[in-house]
C-alpha cells in the first residue's frame, strides 16, 4: 500500500554521514580557532600579571641610583627611581608626539650618573608650533642634581621613512629624531645607552608636560576576542553536524 507516493510503513530518519571535504575543513579550522581563543586568554592573563607586578613596583621604595650596573634596570621598570649626577648635551626631540590633538616633541636629555653611566631622561612634552624650522628652547644646565622619576621603556612608536635621516641636527646641541633607537643615539653621544628611560617625575624641576601613559589592567579586549574565536569554533561544529546529518528512508 502506498501513502502520499511512499510505501506504507516507510519512514524518514536522519543519519550522520560526514563528507570528506567538510571533515577536512573542520579538522583544520576547529583546533586553529580554539588555539586563537586560548591565546587571547593567555594574553589577558599575562596582562593581569604584568599589571600586578607593576603595581608592586610602584609601591616599592624609591631606588637611589648613582651608577649604571648597580641594578638590572629591566627588572625595575615602573619603579620610582632617583638619579644622582648631571645633565649632558646634546639633547633629542622625539618628533610626531601628539597631545590633545596638538603636534609636539618629547624632550630626551642624556644624564650622566655620578658613579658612571648615561641614561636618557624623558623631561616631558613640548608643542612643536607651525614652523618646523623653529624648535622649542629646552636648555638645561649641567649642575649636579638629584632627578626623581620612574623607569620605563622607550616609546616604540615613531616614523621610519626610507631616505629620511633618523637623527636631524636642528641646533648646536639639539637633534630631532623620528624614533628612539638607543644604540644609534648612544653612538652619537659616544656612550652606551640602555634601552630604558627615566620618565621625569611631576615634582622634578626642568620638566615639561609629563602626562605619562600608565599600564592598564584592562583585559576586556582580549577576553572579547577569545569569546569571538570560541563562538566561531562552536558555529563551525554546528554547521558541520547540520550539513552531515542526512535524511534517509527506512522500512
Amino acid at each position: 500500500m502506498f501513502v502520499g507516493g511512499q510505501e506504507a510503513g516507510a519512514m524518514s530518519v536522519r543519519r550522520f554521514r560526514p563528507g570528506m571535504a567538510s571533515t577536512v575543513v573542520v579538522i583544520l579550522l576547529f583546533p586553529a580557532l580554539l588555539s586563537l581563543g586560548f591565546w587571547q586568554l593567555d594574553r589577558a592573563a599575562q596582562k593581569r600579571a604584568l599589571h600586578l607586578e607593576m603595581e608592586l613596583r610602584r609601591d616599592a621604595p624609591t631606588l637611589e641610583l648613582e651608577r649604571l650596573g648597580a641594578v638590572n634596570l629591566e627588572d625595575n621598570i615602573g619603579r620610582a627611581t632617583a638619579l644622582q649626577g648631571r645633565y649632558l648635551s646634546p639633547q633629542f626631540l622625539l618628533d610626531n608626539r601628539v597631545r590633545n590633538r596638538a603636534p609636539g616633541y618629547e624632550v630626551l636629555t642624556p644624564f650622566e650618573l655620578t658613579g658612571g653611566g648615561v641614561l636618557l631622561v624623558a623631561r616631558g612634552w613640548v608643542p612643536a608650533g607651525n614652523d618646523r624650522s623653529r624648535v622649542p628652547g629646552v636648555e638645561v644646565d649641567d649642575d649636579p642634581r638629584r632627578v626623581p622619576g620612574r623607569l620605563g621603556r622607550a616609546p616604540s612608536t615613531g616614523i621610519r621613512l626610507a631616505g629620511q635621516p633618523m637623527i636631524e641636527q636642528t641646533g648646536t646641541s639639539l637633534y630631532r629624531i623620528q624614533h628612539v633607537d638607543t644604540a644609534a643615539l648612544g653612538d652619537r653621544l659616544q656612550v652606551k645607552l640602555p634601552p630604558v628611560l627615566l620618565f621625569l617625575g611631576a615634582e622634578a624641576e626642568n620638566g615639561y608636560d609629563r602626562a605619562w601613559p600608565v599600564v592598564s589592567a584592562d583585559t576586556s579586549k582580549h577576553e572579547a576576542y577569545a569569546t569571538q574565536w570560541f563562538a566561531m569554533a562552536g558555529v563551525l561544529l554546528l554547521l558541520y553536524f547540520r550539513i552531515n546529518f542526512r535524511r534517509e528512508s527506512s522500512t
